[in-house]
């Protein structure tokens, strides 16, 4: 077979490309494989498939490797789908990005990661989107972002998220940012939590308002403080509460200071108290002046 020329490799019939040993087909040079049809590409059967070297897979052009089945998308192994080019990948079907085992995932490079279209990242299952390892989801656009589920970002492991810059997670949705778990907001680096836009803490949960660490609360800015909701408000925890700088305190809202509870009154710092206008504390109720004084 490796005696063939390019013009008799593109002769073979499907059948014939499908009864070549996997030696015979470890012989053909990348002419001839480049000579292959789509048709001949999509007969080559799991075993064939296996046994293409990295040098074979990246010779199939982006039309024929886009002809392969799921089933064969899912047999090339991590090496073989390292060695896709730009091209290749982009050819790929989101049926076939979804078919790549989560290892071949975690095995494609920052550049082929970042040249995937906004369609194969809404594709992909929530175990690929798990497998992406750092310094793949630092790669990713801000389109590619806004193309996640609720459900894949919140699939994104702690430690991926992290290494997110404030442009890409301002990308992100509200939707997006009020999916993300609780042990995802409190792995959240400070700097993160302070770019987060005012209508995306506005929308984060009580439980995720909870989660969020006294650090993280600290490092809240004046449009997310005014931006929280009265059940945010009487979602903070007590000791989170006292971290928040006296310029936030002063910014409260008589709404926000009405949802605190005695126990949070109790918890406020004499600085923040300090703070607290005269029609702030015209609008504290009896229990929570009470609460001050002790």
């Amino acid at each position: 077979v490796a005696a063939l020329s390019p013009d008799q490799v593109s002769a073979l019939t499907v059948s014939q490309v499908a009864a070549l040993s996997t030696d015979s087909l470890a012989g053909l040079s990348s002419a001839q494989v480049i000579a292959l049809s789509s048709a001949q590409v999509a007969a080559l059967t799991t075993e064939q498939v296996v046994a293409l070297s990295t040098a074979q897979v990246q010779a199939i052009e982006a039309g024929d490797l886009a002809a392969m089945s799921n089933s064969r998308i899912s047999a090339l192994s991590s090496e073989q789908v390292a060695a896709l080019s730009a091209g290749q990948l982009e050819a790929l079907s989101t049926a076939q990005i979804r078919a790549l085992d989560t290892e071949d995932v975690a095995a494609l490079s920052a550049t082929q990661v970042a040249g995937i279209s906004t369609a194969q990242v809404a594709a992909l299952t929530t175990a690929q989107v798990a497998a992406l390892s750092s310094a793949q989801v630092q790669v990713l656009s801000a389109e590619q972002l806004q193309a996640l589920s609720a459900a894949q970002v919140a699939a994104i492991e702690t430690e991926d998220l992290v290494v997110l810059s404030t442009d890409q997670l301002q990308a992100l949705s509200t939707a997006q940012i009020a999916a993300l778990k609780v042990a995802q907001v409190a792995a959240l680096t400070t700097t993160q939590v302070a770019a987060l836009e005012a209508g995306d803490v506005a929308a984060l949960s009580s439980a995720q308002i909870v989660a969020l660490t006294t650090a993280q609360v600290a490092a809240l800015t004046l449009d997310q403080v005014a931006a929280l909701s009265t059940a945010q408000v009487r979602a903070l925890e007590t000791a989170d509460l006292a971290a928040i700088a006296t310029d936030r305190i002063a910014t409260l809202s008589t709404r926000q200071l009405e949802a605190l509870g005695t126990a949070q009154i109790v918890a406020l710092t004499t600085d923040q108290v300090r703070a607290l206008s005269v029609e702030q504390l015209a609008g504290l109720s009896t229990a929570q002046v009470r609460a001050l004084a002790t």
